[in-house]
């Protein structure tokens, strides 16, 4: 134990220097038991204001993601240096460290000797010298630490060990409830990420998925285009052969054509393929339904021009029929023919509409 901390004891009583020596050691191993590396505490120490377990934590969770919080502390010139403070001459009798220094001790030994046996005698002093004259910091200066207003330096509090165990179970408890905290939030990043990839994903094979079917259906309507082009070239060059054979004046080849509402069924049959209600809603009810109107004011009101004619350029035929690939075909198949951008139907055939009515009305049920 050095001379400063024997003063020390004398003048404040042994439970201060056992607080003085060990407050640092107590806080940073308190701090450091919590899970963090003694580098991380000592860094703490040094640039926390507040010397508490609560100022330790709340400095390193301030700091926790510096770069260097683990790394070794490096040499501090700041802090204060052993001798700094108030002269301890005026406490002392001048006298005995005058016979001490003739005696050929040095000023800083003479005060201390004296002031460390309470002024008794020069004899005293003498036997404390004796005994102390191995000390690492015998021949340096004894002085009284202030602090700031004045005043001797007055020992910190420092807690029980009960106290110390108590208070550092919260802080681990409020560590680890801000760590679960921070956890659960990246947590729910990441989940909010995931989400976002897979809508994404479904998105973009909703659209490969609808971008096939759709090429699916117009291949189908395209072959049976083409299927209709080479049965009336068939059908052509039989009635070549045939004139050729019996003379112009022969009856012409017929032929067979595909029933209106067999059209209907296919042109049904490929948009329930093309817009799937799991994709596009009630995108396609609803042109069914106004298909179906369509077709029941014209079987109301077949007298009537204006429910046998559609403008193609009103804003619900734009909407609910137009971009759906087959509608238009039902329409034509149904007796609607194109004329400058209107639909037109000439004479009404009353059991094909209402063929294709309840065609409608079945499918409108399951949807």
């Amino acid at each position: 134990m050095c001379i400063r901390d024997r003063y020390q004891r004398r003048v404040h009583g042994d439970h201060f220097l056992e607080q003085m020596e060990d407050e640092k050691t107590l806080l940073i191993s308190q701090v450091a038991e919590m899970g963090f590396s003694t580098n991380a505490v000592e860094r703490a120490w040094r640039g926390s204001a507040n010397k508490t377990i609560d100022g330790l934590i709340e400095w390193l969770g301030q700091h926790e993601a510096d770069p260097d919080l683990n790394d070794p502390l490096p040499a501090n010139p700041e802090e204060p240096q052993p001798g700094a403070g108030k002269s301890i001459s005026s406490m002392v009798n001048q006298a005995f460290a005058t016979k001490l220094q003739e005696l050929g001790n040095s000023k800083n030994v003479s005060e201390k000797a004296l002031l460390l046996t309470g002024n008794k005698s020069v004899e005293d002093a003498i036997q404390w010298i004796y005994e102390n004259k191995d000390e690492p910091d015998f021949e340096e200066e004894l002085t009284l630490v202030e602090q700031e207003g004045g005043g001797e330096q007055k020992p910190k509090v420092v807690l029980t060990p009960e106290e110390a165990a108590k208070q550092a179970m919260e802080l681990q408890r409020m560590l680890r409830e801000k760590r679960l905290a921070r956890e659960k939030e990246e947590e729910r990043e990441r989940e909010k990420e995931r989400v976002r990839s897979g809508k994404e994903m479904a998105m973009a094979k909703k659209m490969l998925d609808e971008a096939e079917l759709k090429r699916e259906a117009e291949r189908k309507m395209r072959e049976k285009k083409e299927d209709e082009v080479a049965k009336a070239k068939i059908l052509e060059q039989l009635q070549r052969d045939r004139e050729e054979r019996f003379g112009k004046g022969s009856a012409p080849v017929k032929k067979k054509e595909e029933e209106p509402l067999e059209k209907v069924k296919f042109a049904i049959s490929q948009m329930k393929v093309v817009y799937p209600t799991h994709s596009y809603g009630t995108q396609l009810k609803t042109c069914f339904q106004t298909l179906k109107i369509y077709l029941e004011n014209v079987l109301k009101n077949p007298g009537e021009d204006k429910f046998r004619k559609i403008n193609m350029a009103n804003k619900a035929f734009q909407e609910r029929i137009q971009p759906m690939i087959g509608a238009v075909n039902i329409l034509n198949s149904c007796g609607f023919v194109e004329d400058q951008g209107t639909l037109v139907m000439g004479s009404v055939d009353h059991n094909l509409l209402k063929d294709v009515a309840a065609k409608l009305e079945y499918e409108l049920y399951y949807l």
